[in-house]
C-alpha cells in the first residue's frame, strides 16, 4: 500500500536545511519501504557550474581573497547536489542513509533494516521522513519520495 508519493522542488535557498515530511501509519505493518531519488545529481553545464561556484564561494573564502579565486571554477571537475534521508517514529530516531547515490531504496522491519537504520517493527503511529539537504548547487533539484507499507496479508 502506497502511503505517500510526493515530489518536492528545492532551490539554493534550501541548502543546509532539513525538510520534514510527516506521515501516519494507521496500523502495524511488516515492512516500510522508502524509495527516493533526486535530479540532477551532477552539474555538467559549464555556465551553470561557473554560476554555482562564484555565487557560493563567498561562504568559504574571505571577501578580501575573492579576486584570487575568480577562476576557481576551472579547477572544479564536478559539482553535485546531495540530499539524503533520515527517519523518526514518534520521538525515536530510526536512522539515516547519508549516501551519495541519487537513487536509493531503504526499508525498515523487525527482522532487518537497511544499513544506517535501526531494526524497527513498523507500528502504527506518526512518522517523519526528513530530507537532509546537504548541498544544492543547481537552480532547482527535484526530490521524489515514495513510501510503501507491506502488510501481513500481502506477504502470502
Amino acid at each position: 500500500m502506497i502511503l505517500l508519493d510526493q515530489t518536492i522542488l528545492f532551490h539554493p535557498e534550501d541548502d543546509k536545511t532539513n525538510h520534514v515530511i510527516p506521515f501516519t501509519l494507521s496500523r502495524d505493518c511488516v515492512k516500510l519501504e522508502f524509495a527516493c531519488s533526486y535530479t540532477p545529481k551532477v552539474i555538467q553545464d559549464e555556465a551553470l557550474k561557473r554560476w554555482a561556484v562564484l555565487s557560493n564561494i563567498g561562504r568559504y573564502v574571505p571577501r578580501y581573497q575573492l579576486p584570487l579565486y575568480q577562476d576557481m571554477y576551472d579547477q572544479v571537475e564536478d559539482l553535485v547536489n546531495l540530499l539524503t534521508l533520515s527517519l523518526d517514529y514518534e520521538d525515536q530516531y530510526l536512522g539515516c542513509a547519508h549516501r551519495h547515490a541519487p537513487i536509493q531504496t531503504h526499508f525498515l522491519s523487525a527482522k532487518q533494516s537497511s544499513p544506517g537504520f535501526l531494526r524497527h517493527h513498523p507500528a502504527a503511529g506518526d512518522y517523519r521522513a526528513v530530507i537532509n539537504i546537504h548541498s544544492i548547487t543547481s537552480p532547482e533539484v527535484a526530490f521524489h519520495l515514495v513510501i510503501t507499507a507491506l502488510f501481513e496479508e500481502e506477504t502470502v
